[in-house]
């Protein structure tokens, strides 16, 4: 807002209040019952908020919720996954913060027809991958993963105005689906979780050897 506006008096001393995100109505910081789609103002511990099936189509058996807080435009949700898995390749607009609170594992994030960067990661990481970057989330370890993802909304249009589609980019979409990854992606998983001694569960995956 300083940047935007270049004058400390308007955002320190400006008298307007958002009535429509709090008028002091009691019980207004008391959390709400929990539901995939939390509309509540206060979460007490994000770290054990319960999570639900069917948020994101995003493969691995990851479980989500997506908070609706004060009526404001930062969006945020918590994932979590178990072991011997890992979401599919998606991209999405600038800004989100990936914060990892439990569980030990990688990303891979690149722009399309570049080379992939790899981002290692455990508890207390925080990296954000750039606009229009595909990135993948693979759960290395022996331990369950559950992360918190934070950020000014992914529903910005992406250049030419067209709105981010969560399927195939086979159909126009924003997501690579597991038949249409490089195979060396989950040969390289599978090695990763025999060095942590886990398994790979996704029997569903057309390249995977534990059938």
């Amino acid at each position: 807002m300083i940047d935007t506006f270049n004058n400390h008096e308007f955002v320190f001393e400006n008298p307007f209040i958002f009535r429509d995100r709090y008028n002091a109505e009691e019980g207004y910081f008391k959390e709400k019952a929990s539901a995939q789609q939390w509309s509540t103002n206060f979460v007490a511990d994000v770290r054990v908020c319960q999570t639900y099936s069917g948020g994101f189509d995003r493969g691995g058996g990851a479980k989500s919720t997506v908070f609706r807080m004060v009526n404001n435009t930062v969006k945020s949700h918590v994932s979590l996954w178990g072991v011997g898995a890992y979401k599919k390749a998606h991209r999405h607009g600038p800004g989100i913060h990936v914060l990892i609170i439990r569980g030990h594992g990688y990303s891979l994030m690149w722009q399309e027809g570049k080379a992939m960067e790899r981002v290692e990661w455990g508890p207390g990481s925080v990296f954000v991958p750039p606009e229009m970057w595909f990135h993948q989330h693979f759960n290395g370890s022996a331990e369950p993963v559950f992360f918190l993802a934070i950020g000014w909304g992914s529903d910005k249009p992406k250049a030419g105005g067209k709105a981010y589609i969560y399927k195939s980019v086979k159909e126009g979409g924003d997501q690579i689906e597991y038949e249409d990854e490089d195979p060396n992606i989950h040969e390289e998983f599978e090695e990763r979780l025999r060095k942590a001694g886990a398994k790979c569960q996704m029997a569903y995956h057309p390249f995977c050897t534990n059938r």
